[in-house]
């Protein structure tokens, strides 16, 4: 017995509807490094600061220049290490004072980039003052929180 046309048709039209499917999903996702907040009244950058993004693509990434830090990534399970020598800044009317601070959170942090998706890390700090700080933007947005002692 052979199949109809009708039904050879059908076949075919639900077979291209299928991998036309799976090529419209997303293959990447973005990350936004956020390097700036607001706390307390105040303005916090991190600056000098080189971090390491591991995964199905690995970067170096700066924290001098623009701020968010925009990249398209292939979508899977990454880290993101903040190296030492990093500093994190007040801003004082024009000038950029450095502050005391720890790294609280997890280092290296893992995340994970869905096709399409955003997905938030925060990176941690407290200040020797007491003032805690976030920070929070993007598709992935990988902040810094600060929190005084």
């Amino acid at each position: 017995m052979q199949p109809s046309l009708s039904v050879l048709f059908l076949l075919s039209v639900l077979l291209a509807s299928a991998c036309q499917s799976a090529e419209s999903q997303p293959k990447v996702g973005a990350l936004s490094l956020a390097l700036s907040t607001q706390a307390g009244g105040e303005t916090y950058r991190l600056t000098q600061a080189q971090l390491a993004l591991k995964g199905p693509l690995e970067q170096e990434l700066s924290a001098e220049g623009e701020d968010p830090i925009l990249l398209t990534l292939p979508i899977g399970s990454y880290t993101l290490e903040l190296k030492d020598g990093w500093v994190l800044s007040r801003a004082d009317a024009e000038v950029m004072t450095q502050v005391a601070a720890s790294l609280d959170s997890q280092n290296p942090a893992s995340l994970v980039i869905g096709p399409g998706a955003t997905t938030e890390v925060m990176l941690r700090f407290s200040l020797s003052d007491g003032t805690s700080m976030e920070m929070a933007t993007g598709d992935l947005s990988v902040g810094v929180s600060v929190e005084s002692e």
